[in-house]
């Protein structure tokens, strides 16, 4: 399971939304999916995937782990308009850990990607998201 930490005294710099909604779009679906993607997980971590968009549309990639949809993200065609890549993570805000669906996801020609997530929780068999997504903080590049 991958860890974002947020809290004093490394708390990230937010930026307001970014005016691009088709990226948030994604996001959002990315957000949206990972979560689903828990209740057919059970106790185990959802399967990282790979949300990109290009021309023809979006297509969903899944991979063993996250460093290798990372390394599938960074070998994208010129035609892949926009990724997101989704794993099943876990935050730290103000010293409260919370288990995650962290979203990264770039614009192609954008300098950064951006990290998005939301909390959730597991009650018996049922996922029960936790507040209101969070983000965006910028990352490393994703392609």
């Amino acid at each position: 399971m991958s860890q974002l930490t947020l809290g004093r005294p490394k708390y990230p710099q937010y930026e307001p939304v970014p005016d691009d909604p088709d990226l948030l779009d994604l996001v959002f679906v990315a957000l949206d999916h990972g979560i689903s993607s828990l209740s057919v997980a059970g106790k185990e971590p959802f399967t990282p995937f790979l949300l990109t968009h290009d021309e023809s549309g979006r297509r969903l990639m899944r991979f063993v782990a996250d460093t290798a949809a990372r390394s599938h993200a960074a070998s994208l065609p010129q035609s892949a308009q926009m990724a997101a890549l989704a794993f099943d993570g876990f935050v730290t805000i103000e010293g409260v850990r919370s288990d995650a669906v962290v979203v990264q996801a770039q614009r192609r020609g954008s300098r950064h990607s951006s990290t998005y997530f939301q909390r959730y929780k597991r009650e018996g068999s049922r996922i029960v998201e936790v507040g209101n997504a969070v983000g965006p903080s910028e990352d490393d590049e994703l392609f």
